[in-house]
């Protein structure tokens, strides 16, 4: 399951289907939840953190001026963005690659 800081709609499956009696199952990952004080947060570095057992790195965006959720999963090998840099652009930068990319996973950025 990825995690996204943008909020889309998601098809709902067998498992998410209303049951027979006309109750709706409810789904602990379809909803928001607070991970820190925003004054406790250092703008130039991310922050990893685990919610729900979800391993997820929050930043902040520079260029977007928005604090931005991501899976803690680099998506070249996986390896972790606990350690991830923020480059001079706002980027993402992974520490083991060096790859660069935006808060919705696009590659901008490949040495």
């Amino acid at each position: 399951m990825s995690v996204s800081s943008v909020a889309t709609e998601t098809p709902q499956t067998e498992e998410q289907q209303p049951s027979p009696s006309g109750e709706e199952r409810f789904d602990w990952l379809d909803l928001w939840y607070p991970l820190a004080p925003v004054c406790d947060l250092d703008l130039h570095v991310p922050h990893g953190k685990t919610v729900l057992g979800l391993s997820i790195v929050d930043w902040y965006d520079r260029g977007a001026g928005e604090w931005r959720v991501f899976d803690d999963a680099c998506p070249h090998r996986l390896a972790s963005l606990f350690e991830v840099r923020i480059d001079d652009r706002g980027r993402l930068q992974c520490v083991y690659h060096g790859w660069c990319f935006d808060f919705a996973g696009t590659y901008k950025f490949i040495p």
